[in-house]
């Protein structure tokens, strides 16, 4: 689902772009939830840094009280963390819009309310639609490959190739992937991975693996087996699950 925040200081344009947004999203069922309307940036911050996996939209008033690039920078901080995100200034301002690409922002639009509240309402009508399509998108590409990063690195593996991940020994905070012809250890947390991929199955506390590339499961022994000669265990409270989903 596509997590929706807006942040305006004016409480008239807020209430407004609120509307907007939640008839779109009846009006056309889109996959969105509207989670923050807010005149704090640091609000909206919070919750981002205590749901690292969010997908989200952000319609972003660039002024907020007296603070002239509040949502500006709030916007950078999105893109530094949340590299899917999209982002949709509404203000006024329309000086700032090259600071959007001097801070590498990459909005999905910049509406400019001089223009008029109709024109505005179309523009954000549309932008809904397109944020929506994107977003499906993405989720497509995320359940065709496994994405992590090591160092400023970031590589990829088709699930099709995908084994099993594995908390390396003696350390949680990292995690070692099984895939075809490759091994590699990266940071990061199971938990985390079982949430960002639901389609994988946790097979044990320290195991999260992928069902698909299973090539047989003995289940008296507890094992999973995977092309390259490759294994692992599956807890014994785990069996019977993994038994139905091979089905």
């Amino acid at each position: 689902m596509l997590t929706t925040f807006i942040l305006e200081d004016n409480a008239k344009q807020r209430f407004y772009y609120q509307q907007i947004v939640r008839t779109q999203i009846m009006i056309d069922q889109l996959d969105m939830q509207l989670a923050f309307v807010t005149a704090t940036p640091q609000k909206i911050k919070h919750y981002l840094q205590h749901q690292p996996h969010t997908h989200g939209l952000f319609l972003l008033d660039i002024e907020i009280g007296n603070q002239l690039t509040a949502g500006l920078d709030l916007a950078e901080w999105i893109r530094n963390h949340f590299v899917d995100a999209r982002i949709i200034f509404l203000t006024t301002h329309t000086e700032m819009a090259f600071l959007t690409f001097e801070r590498k922002i990459a909005p999905l639009d910049y509406l400019l309310k001089d223009n008029g509240a109709p024109k505005v309402e179309q523009q954000l009508r549309q932008d809904l639609k397109i944020a929506q399509q994107r977003y499906q998108q993405t989720i497509l590409h995320t359940k065709q490959k496994f994405g992590y990063r090591i160092g400023q690195r970031y590589y990829e593996i088709p699930f099709t190739q995908f084994y099993f991940l594995e908390t390396a020994p003696g350390n949680t905070g990292k995690l070692i992937i099984h895939a075809d012809h490759q091994q590699a250890e990266f940071i990061g947390r199971l938990s985390e991975q079982a949430e960002k991929y639901p389609h994988l199955f946790l097979a044990h506390r320290s195991i999260l693996l992928n069902p698909q590339t299973i090539t047989s499961f003995d289940a008296a022994k507890r094992i999973a087996y995977f092309p390259d000669q490759q294994k692992c265990v599956v807890a014994f409270r785990k069996v019977g699950a993994l038994n139905r989903q091979l089905r």
